[in-house]
């Protein structure tokens, strides 16, 4: 188990994250131990945890997430996205086609069935059920508001009321989609930069001397050593030369002063993030 020094309260359940030679290690404090070992659920100046990582004394701890913290965050959100009201007359007589006539998000849309409605025998569709079937809005943006239906001895089938309905909200879904003017943003020219080929050379980032002679030794000119800003780096001090730098804390603070080449953290994947780093000074 490992020791933490703390400077704020630890619960239980928070995320923290573990910088150790400069590698994240992320995990979810599911269990909490005082000195003796019981488990607790808060902690305000030291605690103890058990992770399978190998960890080392003087390793630097932030902690991400807080739950308690979260957990008021997520009580004082709304419980439901904002619904909007569907109306419906139904229009419903034996030897006839079902008619209903919706509106939603301001459009009305006109339903008719490609089967013909019978007359009941027993048990004409009555409001109550025409509200149920289309009550099911759960998965769409609607909730039924009003329904007008006058019961004329008809009988709909549920399997056909949830045909109209799914078709009524798509129907609406397209209305309001096809009223949008569609807008595309306009592309920015930016400025045409190209890059005179270089013959391949090596470079190398080392954490000790002998690293860092051995690298020499082997004829490398362009290495990293004392000259590196990590990603996680919380400070900056004064430094001279060409710089390593794995994050843009990093780049935004050394830009003026610094010649720097960006590491691998910076995750460069297309031209767009490239072009950004360029107009920042790296190399």
């Amino acid at each position: 188990r490992y020791e933490i020094t703390l400077t704020r309260t630890l619960n239980q359940n928070d995320t923290i994250r573990i910088s150790h030679n400069h590698e994240d290690v992320n995990l979810t404090v599911a269990k909490l131990y005082d000195k003796n070992g019981e488990l607790i659920n808060k902690a305000e100046d030291v605690c103890y945890i058990k992770v399978k990582e190998k960890l080392s004394t003087g390793d630097l701890v932030y902690k991400t997430k807080d739950y308690f913290y979260n957990k008021e965050l997520e009580s004082s959100l709304e419980k439901e996205f904002k619904r909007f009201n569907l109306d419906i007359r139904v229009y419903a007589s034996p030897d006839s086609k079902l008619f209903i006539d919706a509106e939603g998000l301001g459009f009305h849309y006109f339903y008719e069935s490609e089967e013909t409605l019978g007359e009941a025998i027993n048990n004409p569709t009555t409001k109550d059920q025409v509200i149920k079937q289309f009550s099911r809005l759960n998965d769409t943006i609607f909730e039924l508001n009003h329904v007008e239906f006058e019961e004329c001895n008809a009988f709909i089938p549920a399997k056909l009321l949830n045909a109209a309905r799914r078709d009524i909200v798509l129907g609406l879904y397209d209305l309001k989609l096809n009223s949008q003017e569609k807008r595309t943003k306009a592309v920015e020219a930016k400025e045409k930069i190209s890059f005179a080929p270089e013959k391949p050379y090596l470079t190398a980032s080392v954490t000790t001397k002998e690293q860092y002679d051995a690298c020499v030794s082997c004829g490398i000119k362009e290495i990293y050593f004392k000259n590196v800003v990590r990603r996680n780096q919380n400070d900056y001090k004064e430094k001279e030369g060409q710089l390593l730098i794995g994050g843009y804390g990093g780049i935004y603070h050394y830009r003026e002063t610094n010649r720097f080449v960006t590491d691998y953290s910076l995750n460069v994947v297309n031209a767009t993030s490239c072009y950004e780093l360029h107009k920042l000074g790296a190399k």
